[in-house]
């Protein structure tokens, strides 16, 4: 008597708004399972049971089975429950098991691939965090799920480097079993469209591996550059670099403006080194024309001074010349050597190098006047002549008889010492041509 009077309070008791939402919830759910199983048996996934005493029906059964049914006196007797219950136990109870061996087939094939796309979005998830592994040598791990159909998954995470720094990246990637129903399994695996593009992006999916795998080091080029290798890393300076790492997160416009400013900076940079390039490159043209316009000068002069020497050979050797009645200094002497370049002309630059130039320069006018050689390379004629003619210039017996008379006594001695060295050399060079 007393379980009537519960159960009428029971029945009698206003539904809460949180019960009423559930109700509802419970309702919303069973509607959208019996959605799918229909869209499933349109998809061919599953076959209609017979009917209750019609084995040739194809239709689902409308109604509970007759045994199950009560009669009124009974439901009145038994606590009132709500009918949305009834509905959901009813529907869960049968499953698969009237779709016979077919349905087995398809409840374990609806079951490995809620756990492919399970461990693939797993997978994703890995892949986009932080490397940890990094300092690793070689290590690895893994492990295999299997299925039910002949086959399973496989999941390793493996990292590549040497022992106490040196990584370079990890990877972390799954595959299938069985190869042959690698496409089946797959083929309705829903992935986040931000998980694919991540992949497609980075290139992460190897068809000839039927695998997945990432290298973050080689992805990372945001400021902060690649990935370190945290595995070296103590706790202050992994802090650290978590704290940049979300700075340069939160910050991202700043750092934009900042690369901006620098890229600017650098390429102003770049253009002022071109600009000081360009200058200096001007101003060694500049130097090398001057250097040519000078050593033209240069020429100029050394070739006036070669017509002097000539001019004054033959004013000294003129028998009752203007010279002839006037004492002559040592620097009065036609000396084979320039004098502006050597300022003062002494005997201590009376050597063989000067000489020699300056023989050189009036062979080449002597060329120049017969309008170029003879054409033959081993023989030329202009030097030996022109060393012929200050041979017999400075021989020291025709000198001293014909010019040192003339020569001031306090400068006799030096003249003396000139002829003999310039004959010498004279004497030595002509030996060698």
């Amino acid at each position: 008597m007393r379980d009537c009077e519960i159960a009428d309070t029971t029945s009698s008791r206003k539904e809460t708004r949180t019960e009423k939402a559930s109700r509802v919830y419970r309702r919303e759910q069973r509607r959208l399972a019996r959605e799918n199983e229909r869209i499933s048996r349109a998809n061919g996934y599953a076959v209609s049971p017979p009917r209750q005493a019609r084995d040739e029906s194809i239709s689902p059964p409308r109604n509970p089975p007759r045994h199950n049914r009560s009669s009124g006196r009974d439901r009145s007797r038994t606590p009132r429950r709500d009918e949305d219950e009834d509905e959901e136990i009813g529907h869960q109870d049968p499953g698969y098991a009237w779709m016979g061996g077919y349905g087995r087939s398809a409840a374990e094939h609806n079951r490995r691939r809620e756990q492919n796309e399970r461990m693939a979005y797993l997978a994703e998830e890995e892949m986009s965090r932080e490397n940890p592994f990094s300092s690793g040598g070689g290590n690895g791990f893994g492990f295999r799920v299997g299925g039910g159909l002949g086959g399973g998954i496989s999941i390793g995470l493996s990292s590549s480097g040497g022992l106490g720094g040196g990584g370079t990246g990890w990877r972390f990637g799954f595959s299938f079993g069985n190869a042959n129903d690698h496409d089946e399994l797959t083929s309705d695996v829903r992935i986040p469209r931000r998980h694919r593009d991540a992949a497609a992006s980075s290139s992460g999916f190897d068809d000839r591996s039927r695998g997945w795998g990432r290298n973050a080091a080689g992805e990372v080029r945001f400021e902060g550059g690649a990935v370190p290798d945290i595995g070296s890393f103590t706790e202050e300076e992994y802090a650290e670099w978590i704290r940049m790492g979300m700075y340069r997160r939160k910050h991202r416009s700043e750092l934009d403006e900042a690369e901006k400013r620098r890229q600017a900076k650098l390429e102003q940079e770049k253009l002022r080194a071109q600009e000081k390039e360009r200058a200096r490159k001007e101003e060694k043209k500049r130097i090398e024309k001057l250097k040519r316009q000078k050593g033209l000068e240069e020429e100029k002069k050394r070739k006036n001074e070669r017509e002097w020497y000539r001019k004054r050979w033959a004013a000294v050797v003129d028998v009752g010349g203007e010279v002839e009645l006037v004492e002559l200094a040592f620097g009065d002497i036609p000396w084979p050597v320039y004098r502006q370049t050597h300022g003062k002309v002494g005997v201590d630059i009376l050597d063989e190098g000067h000489i020699r130039d300056f023989l050189r320069g009036l062979a080449a006018d002597l060329e120049a006047a017969n309008g170029g050689g003879n054409g033959d390379d081993n023989v030329d004629p202009d030097m030996k002549k022109t060393l012929r003619e200050a041979i017999r210039a400075f021989h020291p017996d025709r000198f001293f008889a014909r010019i040192l008379p003339r020569v001031r006594e306090r400068d006799r001695e030096a003249v003396r010492e000139g002829v003999e060295v310039t004959s010498r050399v004279i004497t030595t060079m002509s030996a060698r041509a």
